[in-house]
């Protein structure tokens, strides 16, 4: 997030984003990035899923990640931790 909670911008002529999205849920949940690990052939991201307590409201965790087109391969692997 950028300054008071602005978004982030994303220049997508030197960036790409990698995306996680959860099932909606009335837990609380954050997503977090673990690891990033680029080879020649792909790029493998690893998260971690954390919950909390019950909430009152339903929401759909998401994580995205900005990422450098230099390290684009073309294929993305994303594994839960």
């Amino acid at each position: 997030m950028g300054k008071g909670g602005e978004a982030t911008p994303i220049d997508f002529n030197q960036q790409f984003v990698i995306a996680v999205v959860l099932p909606e849920t009335s837990v609380q949940t954050a997503i977090s990035a673990k690891m990033l690990i680029a080879t020649k052939q792909k790029i493998t991201l690893l998260y971690q899923v954390d919950k909390g307590a019950r909430l009152g409201y339903t929401m759909r965790p998401i994580m995205l990640l900005v990422v450098d087109k230099k390290y684009d391969t073309g294929k993305v692997i994303i594994r839960k931790r």
